[in-house]
């Protein structure tokens, strides 16, 4: 049988022809295309693909071979291959109050970033607590687009557009990124084809 429809046949003692170790996902299949540290074996060889050893000092990402980044994490700096949701990782600028008294509301963080569970208060710990910069993703492959989810939390939020201003509490900011692939993209991190960003009432 072939269940995904990917061309090959589910494993089975019945079926000598059966290679398909995912016979429900039709982008897993024999030579698919595995990415490699994501924890899923595509090409059905047993095992996730690794990426490729961080090798070379660097301080800059001119410093490496093209299409690599500098991490500056490892050791005195090494060259690694980004993994496709650190390559389409959106630059995000935050706009902040103009007003003084707000200083500090607009800034995404962890949801639980004062260690207490309950969302509901975050709003109230916005002085007691320090906040690191955040980003929630998803990432799902599919045989021919992927999607990559970008999800930032904010306890609080100011807006001046309207008279007075208006402030929101626990407001979520995302953008969702289709990327194609398939037999006509050569770009290994694959082509953009759609972007679309979410805030409290419009998309």
């Amino acid at each position: 049988t072939d269940a995904d429809g990917d061309g090959f046949f589910e494993i089975t003692d019945e079926c000598e022809d059966s290679d398909d170790c995912s016979d429900l996902e039709a982008d897993i299949y024999p030579d698919a295309t595995d990415v490699c540290g994501d924890g899923i074996d595509q090409d059905c060889n047993g095992v996730d693909a690794e990426c490729p050893t961080p090798t070379g000092d660097c301080t800059v990402d001119a410093d490496c071979d093209a299409g690599m980044w500098c991490d500056s994490s490892i050791g005195d700096g090494a060259c690694v291959w980004p993994k496709l949701w650190q390559w389409w990782a959106p630059v995000v600028y935050v706009d902040t109050p103009s007003n003084n008294s707000k200083l500090g509301w607009d800034f995404f963080t962890n949801v639980d970033y004062d260690g207490d569970a309950v969302a509901g208060n975050n709003g109230d710990h916005i002085d007691d607590y320090d906040k690191d910069a955040w980003v929630y993703y998803s990432f799902v492959k599919t045989d021919t687009p992927a999607y990559l989810g970008y999800h930032f939390y904010f306890p609080q939020r100011w807006n001046d557009a309207l008279v007075g201003g208006s402030s929101y509490e626990n407001v979520t900011r995302a953008v969702l990124l289709t990327v194609r692939f398939g037999d006509d993209v050569a770009e290994p991190y694959g082509t953009l084809e759609m972007m679309q960003t979410t805030t409290e009432n419009s998309i």
